[in-house]
């Protein structure tokens, strides 16, 4: 690339993130506090904090891989098959990160750069 296009062209960020979230204030947000820790995500968060099981576990490792992620976040309700299955596609380039809940979800960001993450309620 000249340099005309290296001036205007975006960073590339650290990883790709996949994140589903049925609630697009969630999902803006997610998406935000992500953007600067290179996370993948996937699934749903449940009013009482739990982080729910998601469908087609080894795909969606598969995906997160292929866009480059270096960390994988996934309910620790999966199977141990499902789990297994993840690792074994996300090998020794992706980080399989087991979480139940929102609070062990802040945790592992914040070990992995965040800087006190918290749940706190917004006022909009």
């Amino acid at each position: 690339a000249d340099d005309a296009t290296a001036a205007t062209s975006p960073a590339r960020p650290r990883c790709r993130v996949l994140l589903a979230e049925d609630n697009p204030v969630n999902r803006i947000v997610a998406t935000e506090m992500l953007e600067v820790l290179g996370c993948a995500v996937t699934g749903t968060i449940s009013e009482d904090e739990t982080v729910g099981a998601i469908g087609a576990l080894r795909q969606k490792a598969v995906a997160a891989k292929r866009a480059g992620a270096e960390v994988f976040l996934v309910p620790s309700t999966q199977s141990p098959e499902e789990l297994a299955a993840a690792r074994e596609v996300a090998g020794s380039e992706m980080t399989v990160i087991t979480v139940a809940n929102l609070e062990e979800v802040l945790a592992a960001l914040e070990k992995l750069g965040g800087s006190g993450l918290t749940n706190a309620a917004i006022d909009l």
